[in-house]
């Protein structure tokens, strides 16, 4: 099932469900108008996650997320952005386990 959003948070605002195949059917005929948002699919349940998951090479070696994502770009071709994002997220992960173990330690 699936879910067309239009005009989100504003005072026509409307939900249509049905398949992508319903969905196609009902808008070829009459265009949606303003702005829409399609949910494919909902969001699958984080995976239960290692504290100890390996970070970024270039990362654990000292690079910041900013430089880490501008050397994956030369070697990958991906969005900059989307490097930069990846980075700064692995960045976050392993300052959160340190600080947690940080925490584990002054605990006992």
């Amino acid at each position: 099932m699936r879910d067309l959003g239009r005009e989100l948070t504003k005072l026509h605002e409307e939900h249509v469900r049905g398949t992508l195949r319903e969905l196609v059917a009902k808008y070829a005929v009459a265009p949606p108008r303003g702005e829409c948002t399609l949910v494919v699919e909902g969001g699958a349940p984080p995976h239960h996650r290692s504290t100890s998951r390996p970070r970024s090479p270039l990362l654990a070696s000292g690079l910041g997320p900013k430089d880490t994502a501008a050397r994956l770009r030369d070697q990958d071709r991906k969005p900059r952005r989307m490097l930069y994002q990846l980075a700064l997220s692995l960045q976050r992960e392993a300052d959160h386990a340190r600080d947690a173990e940080d925490n584990d330690r002054s605990d006992t």
